[in-house]
């Protein structure tokens, strides 16, 4: 019997201050995702070095926007 792997992947955010995106430093998979999305995340800014209170469903996983022009 195969087990299909879970895709895990960074979570970014947008810095509200330089509209640049930036790591959440949290890796999670889809089911993550769904138990936590009510939750918000505290992340320091490398790009403002500002502490911003980021809500998961306003992150994205990283790959998911890079094809996006």
């Amino acid at each position: 019997m195969r087990y299909a792997e879970t895709a895990v992947a960074m979570l970014l955010f947008t810095c509200p201050n330089t509209n640049r995106k930036a790591p959440t430093g949290v890796e999670m998979d889809v089911q993550g995702l769904r138990a936590h999305w009510r939750s918000t995340l505290r992340c320091d800014c490398p790009h403002c070095d500002d502490v911003h209170d980021i809500s998961v469903r306003d992150v994205y996983l990283n790959g998911a926007v890079d094809n996006l022009h």
